[in-house]
């Protein structure tokens, strides 16, 4: 875990890549800025410039989401997945078997569950492709998270010495755990927004007062 720790502190609040001297170079965001969690530091620079204005959230909500994809952690938009038991004319799969990995249509997928009804099959909506959810070594799903190679790994992986003694969560915890860093993230760049314009209100009210004098 304490080496988890120290991979985190290298790491942008925002987007997660590595900081390179105290500043992101993908979301233009300065680990210095922060004080305390929350409150920031508005730049002297920007005190001075009417029109300065900060990176848009969505930008920053995009650096996130390329860096849940990095680690396989995001959440992947329905589509269109052919039936694995469809012969001819693949009809549209509506569920996913995690344990017979495999996709089904509504009338395979009745037939499925008549052959498998004394059995403990985990069905889930349809997510995308399921190759991406497994292991292409062990072709089991992923479904723990290594914090310490930053990958998803099968259970099997687990017993293998390269992950022996690292640091490791459900799939689903480190998921979780990734969303509520984004919801941080994004209430972050949103607050900073907001004081950043209260500044630039402040300092245009300044500049008529000098003006009037």
């Amino acid at each position: 875990m304490q080496m988890a720790d120290e991979q985190d502190s290298r790491l942008c609040s925002v987007c997660l890549q590595d900081l390179q001297e105290n500043s992101c170079p993908r979301c233009k965001q300065n680990s210095s800025c922060e004080t305390d969690p929350g409150e920031y530091e508005a730049p002297a620079a920007d005190l001075d410039d009417s029109n300065a204005s900060v990176s848009d959230p969505d930008e920053s909500v995009a650096c996130v989401a390329e860096a849940l994809e990095r680690t396989g952690l995001q959440t992947e938009q329905a589509e269109d997945v052919e039936c694995d038991s469809c012969s001819d004319g693949k009809e549209k799969a509506i569920k996913t078997c995690l344990v017979c990995l495999a996709s089904y249509c509504e009338t395979h997928l009745r037939l499925h569950n008549e052959l498998n009804a004394r059995k403990a099959h985990l069905l889930v909506d349809i997510t995308g492709e399921l190759q991406r959810k497994t292991c292409p070594q062990h072709h089991k799903l992923l479904e723990v998270y290594c914090r310490t190679d930053r990958q998803c790994i099968c259970c099997l992986c687990m017993l293998d010495t390269n992950h022996r003694g690292h640091d490791m969560v459900s799939a689903a915890t480190e998921r979780a755990e990734e969303q509520r860093r984004l919801e941080k993230s994004k209430q972050m760049v949103t607050d900073r927004e907001t004081e950043l314009k209260e500044i630039q209100k402040a300092s245009g009210r300044l500049k008529v007062s000098l003006c009037l004098k």
